[in-house]
Parts: structure tokens; sequence; C-alpha cells
């Protein structure tokens, strides 16, 4: 589990990383969340803060729309 999990689940106050709305800093950080998740390792209990956070994120329209963007013509989703 990456050190910084504990320092991001203390820091995760509302529904965005930071102020109150969908910002660069949140694409930065899903990203690399989605690349932990798809390297197999998920966030566990001890972070459920930082679990939900990545969960709502994953849900946001402009992320979401990431993972609907179909599969290439081998049959891979794109993301």
């Amino acid at each position: 589990m990456p050190k910084i999990f504990g320092y991001l689940d203390e820091s995760l106050a509302g529904d965005y990383l930071a102020g109150g709305r969908f910002t660069i800093a949140d694409v930065a950080l899903v990203s690399n969340l989605i690349n932990y998740n798809y390297l197999g390792f998920r966030i566990d209990s001890r972070f459920p803060r930082l679990a939900a956070y990545f969960a709502r994120q994953l849900r946001h329209p402009a992320i979401a729309q990431v993972f609907d963007a179909g599969v290439t013509n081998a049959g891979r989703p794109y993301f």
C-alpha cells in the first residue's frame, strides 16, 4: 500500500481533492488510482475516505465517459 494513501485519506474532507468542484487535481489523482487498480491492487479498509472518493470519482461524468468510450477492433476496452 503506498504510504501516501494515509495522507490522502486524512486530507479528503469532501467530494473533491481541492475545493468544492472537480479539478485537474482530481483527474491527476484518479488516473493514478485507476492505474493502481488495473495492476490488481485495491484500496483497502484502512482508507475508507480514499476508497469512497475513488468510487465517487469513477461515477463523475468526465471520468465515466472515458470508460464508456467503447472497445478497440481487437475487442479490448480503450480504458
